[in-house]
This record gives structure tokens, C-alpha cells and sequence, in this order.
């Protein structure tokens, strides 16, 4: 196995391919982006890896691929857009305005990626392979501590503890990110059935349960339904346990709920809808949006607020219908590029990561998932894999 570094050839161990190293810190800086020093390595790693990415375009000459190009056009014209409708709505730029764009330099990584050819699926499921044992060891732990003395310390690191009374649900902030880690594993799993792989699926899976979010729980119990009939070939019993061990959880975490309109965060999302019906009658705002930071006031919340949460709505009326159109292409790129590039056989090897990304993308309509750095390190990723199948060194 060889790599050009600068230019001359190397020869490297894989466990020492200077490259995947550094994915490897990045992606880790960026799934646990909760601490302060975390923040300032992962500016410079940044910078450093679109350093060295760019240096390769220019002065070695490397070629990037006409589809990511593209790409990074549509990103800097949604930013553009953004701080003009923002500067035209508001009359001044700040910091808040700035928000909800930090996230769109981080595609800038792909030219890092793309020259290199970098793995950047293996660094993914590994990182979390390793949060989800973090996740299930604390779970385990709460039934003989009371975690909730020292809920504060957790909540420093952005990890939210729910004390119950014989154990605490236990979820870190980018808990979403274990739906695209599992469905990584059913892939591996709908290949060859091995226990290596049920059990990295399991360890991924679990914490969607240990988060106690609704949205987490509904998508890992579809995900066990899915894995039930995978390995069902080989252990029949496995569908039926799964399928009332399900219901069980449902009835214990009141999932049932989830559907009841009268239910306190159902009736809170809906009546939010009333507050975004009157902002969209008004066709200016619809068509072009208030830009980001716009403060409203909230007839739901009772106070004047910049952002509710960044679901689609919000997503709506910050950028109205031209900025969304931006948006929504940059967000569905990864589809884009499978129909464009006609990678048919990369779809059908990777159907169930295809999945987990649009299950990701259904639970974002009622939670903040996606407009933040987690959501974008997804669709960077699949955008990464589809580029360069099968061209890693």
C-alpha cells in the first residue's frame, strides 16, 4: 500500500496512514465538539487539512472532482445569500447572524477527502462504536449510582441525564448520529451474518433506547425490526422475542404518545404551526425569508426569540422558498450524485445507509438535527463514499 506525501512515494502500515489519522481526530472534534480546548483543535485541524487538501490542488496538481466543485458553488452561494437577506432585513451583520452558517465551511473538508481518497465511513462507525460502549457502561452504572447529583458536570459536555427511579436515560447531543453507525452494521450484516457485526450493531443501536427521545426510540425499534429479519435465516425465534420485547419498550416510555395531539410537546409543535401560518402570509417573507436572527415574538413560548429550532419550518422562514431551494440541494447532494454518476451498485450495497440518512432526515421535521455540524459530518460522509468507492489507498 503506498501514498504520496509532497510528492515522494511512501510506504505505511495502514494503523499508521498519516491521512487517516487525521480524519480520525477531526471526526472525533466533531462528534464530541463539548469541551472548550476540543473547539479550538478542531478550528485548527480544519484549517490545517484544507491547507493541505488545497496545496494539493494547486501546486501538485491533483484533480478534484467537477460534482464537489460544483458543490462548494451552490454552499457559498446559499452563504451569500443568507448574509444578504440578513444585512437587507435586519441592516447590520453579527455573530448571531453567523449561527447557522458555521456549519456550511465544514464541506470544505471534501477537498482534504476527495484528493486523498480518505476512508472516512471506517473513522465514523468506529468513533462510535466507541460512544456507544461509553453510552451502555454509564447506563449500566445508574442503576447503582444516582447520577443526578452530578447531572451539572454531565451537562458541561452537552451529555443530558434523566434520573429515573431505578436508573438515569443517558443521551450525548449527536445521540442521533448511532441511527447511521447502525445502519452501517445492517449493511455489513445483510452481506454475511456474523456476530462481530450483530454485536456492533447492537452496541450502536442500544443508546437510541438509553437516549429515552422518542424519535431516537422509534427509529431503533424499526432498525431491530430490520435486524430481526436480517439474521432471521439463521435464528427464527429472534423476530418474534424482538417484535414483543418492542412493544414492551413502547408501552414502558409511553411512545404510544408520541401520536396523541394532546400530549404537552405535541400540543407545543402545533401550536407553533399557528405562529408560522401568520409569518407565511405574508409572501415576502415566504419567497425570500427574514433572514437568520430575525426575532419574533412566539405566541406559543410568550416571549420575543431569534430561533425556535431549526427544523424545516424554521428553516423556511429564515430563508424563505429561494434560500431553501439552495439548501435542500445541498442537503440531498448525496442522492444527486447517485443518480448523476449513475452509482446504482453503491445504492445497492449501501441500501440500509441510504436509509439511516433518510430516517435522519424525517426525525429533523420535529427535531434540531440538521442544522449543525452532526447533520452535515452525515451527508459529507456519503457524499465522500460515493466519490470514491472503491478508490481508497
Amino acid at each position: 500500500m503506498s501514498q504520496k506525501i509532497f510528492g515522494d512515494p511512501m510506504k505505511y502500515n495502514l494503523f499508521i496512514n498519516p491521512y487517516l489519522i487525521l480524519t480520525y481526530g477531526f471526526i472525533f472534534l466533531v462528534i464530541f465538539d463539548s469541551f472548550f480546548l476540543g473547539t479550538i483543535f478542531k478550528i485548527l485541524l480544519f484549517g490545517i487539512l484544507v491547507i493541505i487538501g488545497l496545496s494539493s490542488y494547486l501546486f501538485q496538481k491533483k484533480k478534484l472532482d467537477v460534482h464537489l466543485i460544483f458543490y462548494f458553488l451552490i454552499t457559498l452561494l446559499f452563504m451569500c445569500y443568507s448574509l444578504l437577506m440578513v444585512y437587507l432585513r435586519i441592516g447590520f451583520l453579527n455573530i448571531y447572524n453567523l449561527i447557522y452558517l458555521k456549519f456550511l465551511l465544514l464541506p470544505f473538508i471534501l477537498i482534504f477527502f476527495n484528493l486523498f481518497k480518505v476512508n472516512t465511513i471506517e473513522p465514523f462507525k468506529s468513533i462510535l462504536l466507541f460512544f456507544g460502549i461509553i453510552t451502555i457502561i454509564l447506563f449500566i452504572f445508574s442503576f447503582v449510582e444516582n447520577f443526578e447529583n452530578i447531572r451539572s458536570s454531565f451537562e458541561k459536555r452537552n451529555i443530558t441525564i434523566f434520573q429515573k427511579k431505578y436508573y438515569s436515560t443517558v443521551s450525548f447531543n449527536f445521540s442521533p448520529l448511532f441511527i447511521i453507525s447502525s445502519c452501517y452494521f445492517l449493511d455489513k450484516l445483510n452481506k454475511n451474518v456474523d456476530s462481530f457485526n450483530s454485536i456492533c450493531f447492537l452496541i450502536n443501536a442500544l443508546p437510541l433506547f438509553i437516549s429515552g427521545e422518542r424519535a431516537n426510540i422509534i427509529i431503533g425499534m424499526i432498525l431491530c425490526i430490520l435486524f430481526s429479519f436480517i439474521i432471521l435465516k439463521k435464528f427464527r425465534f429472534i423476530f418474534l422475542f424482538t417484535f414483543f420485547l418492542l412493544v414492551l419498550i413502547c408501552y414502558y416510555y409511553g411512545l404510544f404518545n408520541f401520536f396523541d395531539f394532546n400530549e404537552l410537546n405535541n400540543l407545543k409543535k402545533l401550536n407553533l404551526l399557528y405562529d408560522y401560518e401568520i409569518i407565511f402570509d405574508d409572501l415576502n417573507i415566504l419567497l425570500f425569508g427574514q433572514g437568520s436572527s430575525f426575532y419574533n415574538y412566539w405566541t406559543t413560548l410568550g416571549y420575543y426569540s431569534s430561533v425556535v429550532e431549526p427544523t424545516y419550518f424554521e428553516i423556511l422562514r429564515m430563508y424563505g422558498l429561494v434560500g431553501s431551494l439552495l439548501l435542500v440541494v445541498l442537503i440531498l447532494y448525496p442522492f444527486f450524485l447517485i443518480a448523476l454518476k449513475k452509482k446504482y451498485k453503491f445504492y445497492k450495497n449501501n441500501f440500509f445507509l441510504i436509509l439511516g440518512f433518510i430516517f435522519y432526515l424525517i426525525i429533523s421535521i420535529v427535531n434540531p438535527h440538521l442544522l449543525n455540524t452532526h447533520g452535515f459530518l452525515i451527508i459529507l460522509i456519503l457524499i465522500n463514499e460515493i466519490l470514491n468507492e472503491k478508490k481508497y489507498n
